[in-house]
């Protein structure tokens, strides 16, 4: 793995992965990119999101947008629409931070 870029306490990492792929009487190798996104410590991360009762979907949107680099242009989203504003994220970070993560 190699790390791709850092966002404060937050990093990216890049997974490379290789595999064979036969096609016809031809094998071709691919390689195939996965991003991983390490934010903290799973322990904090979920007492957080139960904290703010953010449901696995409203993570993927974390995870989404900041693999976008446009995390804060986007808040958990629930069936009013956003639930709180992007800012609110640096509050889920904190929270993150405060709890050993």
């Amino acid at each position: 793995m190699k790390k791709t870029e850092h966002l404060s306490q937050h990093s990216l990492e890049t997974m490379v992965l290789s595999s064979e792929v036969s096609v016809g009487n031809q094998t071709t190798k691919t390689r195939v990119e996965k991003l991983k996104l390490t934010i903290a410590d799973k322990a904090a991360t979920v007492a957080c999101q139960d904290k703010f009762g953010l449901k696995a979907s409203n993570i993927a949107i974390f995870r989404k947008a900041i693999l976008a680099g446009n995390l804060y242009n986007t808040g958990p989203i629930e069936d009013q629409g956003t639930v709180f504003s992007p800012k609110r994220w640096d509050v889920y970070f904190n929270c993150i931070a405060k709890n050993d993560g």
